[in-house]
């Protein structure tokens, strides 16, 4: 079987701000990229389409929202080509059951099929039970998403399969880490490996840019979403696989998402209009870039130096004409940005975090990741009715820069 593997499409996602039209366009982004997908698996006659979780960005979902995913799904029914799909943390199944969970709903109505993991209730431990889905004499198993007992319940999945004949493939909304872990959806890579000699092939997810495990001869794969998820996301190496069970090889295809351009540059003055005129416009010139594009602009200040970001986005959006635009601020660590004369005893919080980071195993080869993490996170303090969401948003972003490969 030729199986072609996608996951974390975020179908029903509308970020927010930009121009015009912007919400709008960016919800159809993710559909658009969805389309793609099934167009490409339609051309290359592919024995099923695997989707390794996130299907849908919330659970929450609009009459349109999955008006138009059940018409992309059925481009494939048409085709008989078979959706074998597992659900992740934005699927979010309910407390009531299937009732509550339109992963459930779609294979119901015979437009995807989804191996189950259910969690029981044991008289001294937790229990397992799991259902596969069969498709050309391979069945296909799921680990589910369990939060905090992700990594459990895969020791378990892998014990059920070693006592059942194969073959066996695998999908879960993961992503094998080398090292610590902060995310529920990163798993030690051993985690990964007890199935090595148990499966055919591994589908992952949850982590928006590619890696394979192992290095050589990999069976796991986590393909990327094949759409950003916002403006400050830096997974940029976005791919599906096609992966053949028989000869246990594989290519990897890029997708393209609406394009994003991230540039850094530096300013020693607060005035907008003279940055513009100075730095950006002649940056700009030499950037290839069309009407709609998304920018994240980065800007070095000294210490004292701050730029208005609004205007600035205000600007890229409205005169340069990117569909959105992000402007940050960032000051030198070890100086601070405060004006006012003192003994120089108070530190900036940026020198005390890199002396923090330098003493943890976890974070030391990736300090400048890591400052750059938790000052966004502190960021979403300020925005308490998304703060969770860009919380996650922000962990995600920060493994796929520094977890490329476990």
């Amino acid at each position: 079987m030729t199986i072609l593997h996608c996951a974390d499409l975020h179908l029903g996602r509308r970020p927010r701000g930009g121009r015009g039209s912007w919400s709008d366009s960016r919800y159809d982004d993710y559909f658009s990229a969805f389309d793609r997908i099934v167009t490409l698996a339609i051309e290359r006659g592919v024995g099923c389409l695997t989707i390794g979780g996130d299907v849908f960005d919330s659970n929450a979902m609009l009459p349109a929202t999955l008006a138009k995913t059940e018409a992309v799904l059925e481009r494939l029914r048409v085709q008989r080509i078979p959706v074998v799909a597992t659900w992740g943390n934005h699927d979010r199944p309910g407390y009531g059951g299937d009732s509550e969970f339109w992963l459930a709903y779609l294979a119901e109505k015979g437009l995807l099929l989804m191996p189950r993991a259910e969690k029981l209730s044991g008289i001294h431990e937790t229990e397992w039970r799991f259902d596969p889905v069969v498709l050309d004499g391979i069945s296909f198993w799921t680990p589910g998403w369990w939060r905090s007992q992700n990594e459990v319940v895969l020791s378990a999945l892998a014990a059920h399969l070693s006592g059942q004949p194969g073959p066996h493939a695998v999908l879960a909304h993961l992503a094998p880490v080398g090292g610590g872990y902060l995310d529920q959806g990163a798993v030690p890579a051993d985690a990964i490996r007890q199935f090595q000699d148990l499966v055919c092939f591994m589908g992952g997810g949850h982590f928006h840019s590619w890696s394979q495990f192992p290095r050589e001869q990999p069976f796991f794969f986590v393909p990327g979403s094949p759409e950003y998820f916002d403006i400050g996301e830096r997974a940029a190496d976005k791919a599906v696989v096609l992966y053949d069970t028989v000869m246990r090889s594989f290519e990897r295809i890029p997708v393209i998402p609406r394009p994003k351009h991230d540039l850094m540059l530096e300013t020693d003055t607060p005035d907008c209009e003279h940055f513009v005129r100075k730095q950006l416009e002649p940056r700009l010139k030499n950037l290839q870039f069309a009407e709609g594009d998304m920018i994240r602009l980065e800007v070095l200040c000294p210490p004292g130096i701050w730029l208005d970001a609004g205007w600035c986005e205000h600007w890229l959006e409205n005169v340069a004409g990117f569909g959105k635009a992000s402007v940050s601020l960032r000051h030198p660590a070890g100086q601070s940005d405060s004006s006012g004369e003192g003994d120089g005893s108070q530190r900036a919080i940026e020198e005390i975090i890199h002396e923090y980071i330098a003493t943890c195993e976890i974070f030391r080869d990736v300090p400048e990741e890591t400052l750059r993490l938790l000052q966004e996170m502190a960021a979403a303090l300020d925005e308490p009715a998304r703060g969770d969401e860009i919380i996650h948003e922000r962990l995600e972003a920060f493994f796929a820069a520094t977890h490329k490969e476990a």
